[in-house]
């Protein structure tokens, strides 16, 4: 066998550090994909009021307490832009864009409140929507439990 000469050796040792370079690139490459699609938020989907509490208003006379199936209860669904409330007898359906951060949503109301920050909490099939008005709205904390449904 012929001895490699210096300069092949050189040649040969810089081709297999490109060749190297060039699969640890493919291998970041290929590893480097997008992650899959965050997990949705579990109250997406559609609900069905079971109780709902205000409480802490500051005329008394607006604390109230009711329970389903004693009222007649509304349903509310989350899309990921808008919480639609579908109330009987009211047609049509109540539509407010939200954005979320977390538990913590944002929804605009529209008219003289604007907007407010709700939290939603799910447990199971169970979801509880809650929001404190200001003072200048009754100061009022309203919780809302809901069933999922289906």
């Amino acid at each position: 066998m012929k001895p490699v000469s210096k300069q092949k050796h050189q040649i040969m040792r810089k081709i297999n550090i490109i060749l190297v370079v060039v699969v640890l690139c493919i291998i970041a490459v290929v590893s480097c994909k997008k992650d899959d699609n965050p997990p949705l938020p579990a109250y997406l989907g559609s609900w069905r009021e079971t109780n709902f509490v205000s409480s802490a208003c500051t005329d008394p006379l607006d604390n109230e307490v009711h329970a389903c199936p004693e009222i007649e209860c509304e349903a509310i669904a989350f899309s990921t832009t808008n919480i639609t409330i579908t109330k009987p007898g009211v047609d049509p359906p109540a539509i407010y864009p939200y954005t979320a951060s977390g538990t913590t949503l944002t929804v605009n109301v529209g008219g003289s409140t604007g907007t407010i920050t709700a939290t939603v909490i799910v447990s199971g099939t169970t979801l509880t929507f809650s929001f404190q008005n200001s003072v200048a709205d009754g100061g009022c904390l309203h919780v809302t439990t809901y069933s999922k449904i289906g």
